[in-house]
Formats: structure tokens, sequence, C-alpha cells
């Protein structure tokens, strides 16, 4: 079974994106984060953990949707 090359680009712009970008940013920031996160109450814990996982999503959304324009660019050409 050979993958077409639209879904193979696919794949790899989801993987750089999800693995290698928005993984390590979610990882950085808890780790950052996490003496100052054990001073405040469980509930701002909770808030400032949702802003890291958003944090994350946008940066691998992000890069996820370069890698889509640039490939649309390139296959214009």
């Amino acid at each position: 079974m050979k993958l077409s090359d639209d879904r193979m680009a696919w794949f790899v712009s989801w993987f750089v994106s999800w693995f290698l970008v928005a993984a390590p940013v979610l990882i950085g920031l808890n780790i950052l984060t996490h003496e100052w996160r054990d001073s405040l109450p469980t509930a701002q814990q909770s808030v400032v953990l949702i802003l890291i996982a958003a944090a994350s999503w946008l940066a691998g959304y992000g890069v996820n949707v370069l890698l889509r324009s640039t490939r649309r660019r390139d296959r214009s050409q």
C-alpha cells in the first residue's frame, strides 16, 4: 500500500507541528511554571494548565498552517 503524496505531506506536517512543536512547548511551559503554579490555589492552577495547553495547541496549529501554505505555494508554481 503506497501513500499518496498529499496524504504523506499531510502526515508530515501534522507530525512536525504536533510532536515537534506543540509537545515540546507544552512540556517546556509546564516545567518552567511548575514552582510558580504550586504556589497558586487549586482553581488557578487549573486555569494556568488550560492556558499552557492552549498555547501549545496554538503553536502546533500555527506551524501546521504554515507548512500547509508553503506546500500549496510550491504546488501552484
